[in-house]
């Protein structure tokens, strides 16, 4: 958790998730897909540390469950949100309104 937190205050997350979104161009249920990953699997490296499983381990033990929650989860924000989606793709030309990621990296305090 410690480096955790250092990452976070070196917004190395907040660098991550632009660039992620950049890569995507702004779309939004890419966007969804690729947030939806990059947090599933940067939590099976904190939580499968702290609890002594190695990577492997731990998809082997949790993999079918948390790729069923995935779908689930992915399908309810998908029709949940369709008609908001797909206005905000239609008044952005197809794109989310999202900032450009800072290629300077902020000091640790």
């Amino acid at each position: 958790m410690i480096m955790v937190e250092g990452l976070g205050r070196a917004g190395f997350f907040r660098w991550l998730c632009l660039s992620l979104a950049r890569l995507v161009h702004y779309r939004i249920v890419p966007l969804l897909v690729c947030f939806m990953t990059l947090s599933a699997l940067l939590s099976m490296f904190i939580i499968g540390t702290s609890l002594g499983y190695t990577f492997s381990d731990f998809i082997t033990n949790t993999g079918a469950v948390a790729a069923i929650c995935f779908v689930l989860m992915l399908a309810y924000f998908t029709l949940c949100f369709r008609k908001e989606f797909k206005s905000v793709e239609q008044e952005n030309g197809g794109a989310a309104a999202c900032p450009a990621p800072s290629t300077a990296v902020t000091r640790l305090s």
